[in-house]
């Protein structure tokens, strides 16, 4: 039986919906997750990413101005932030130093699995961190 991830399923529908004038009008087919069953959680962390974070974040993750609202950070940072504080930020818009980011909360990062968060750290660590 094969494995489909939530994130394959659910992430296009939701990241049109948090970003939505991000980058102008929308796609009428926007990009999906491939299915992610038998790859190492780095490359699974890349598909999830590019669909959950560059949209925002833009595709090099260093960060982008979102039309009508503030310049979102660089993730190339994800050193500074420990499993749990990652979750956090992920999971509830929480950022480690305790300020609440409105859009991570209502975005579609917020419904990713454990699986795909954590596969997704072990993309940005692995390919963008920057030391600290």
């Amino acid at each position: 039986m094969r494995h489909i991830s939530l994130a394959a399923v659910v992430l296009p529908a939701l990241l049109l919906a948090a970003c939505e004038g991000a980058k102008g009008p929308t796609s009428p087919n926007p990009p999906s997750a491939p299915a992610a069953q038998g790859l190492t959680p780095a490359l699974e962390g890349q598909q999830v990413a590019s669909v959950a974070c560059a949209p925002c974040h833009g595709s090099d993750y260093a960060g982008a101005k979102i039309e009508g609202g503030p310049i979102t950070p660089s993730l190339k940072n994800i050193k500074m932030y420990t499993d749990e504080a990652f979750d956090r930020l992920l999971q509830v818009g929480v950022a480690r130093n305790g300020v609440v980011v409105d859009r991570m909360k209502i975005s579609v990062v917020s419904t990713l699995s454990a699986d795909d968060r954590s596969a997704v750290r072990a993309y940005l660590s692995e390919h963008f961190a920057e030391p600290w």
